[in-house]
């Protein structure tokens, strides 16, 4: 991919960090909430796809906890 589109695809991506604009899941840190894409934390991180796409709660509820970092460590894995 020309380092341009990657560039502009990343930027359009960047877009819809953290809104509620096509959304589909939270995960929620220290009282904070990033509203995340499940696709684009599945693609990323197999922790994610298995734990949005399995039989588990997390899956059903579209909502992950994190209990054991800093809610800027998380924000800033999020991409903020």
């Amino acid at each position: 991919m020309p380092r341009q589109l990657f560039e502009s695809f990343q930027s359009s991506l960047k877009e819809y960090y953290n809104t509620e604009i096509l959304s589909d899941a939270v995960i929620s840190c220290e009282g904070q909430e990033f509203k995340v894409h499940r696709l684009i934390l599945s693609i990323h991180s197999q922790y994610f796809a298995k734990e949005l796409n399995g039989p588990w709660k997390e899956a059903s509820d579209k909502k992950i906890e994190i209990r054991d970092f800093d809610a800027g460590v998380v924000e800033y894995a999020m991409g903020g």
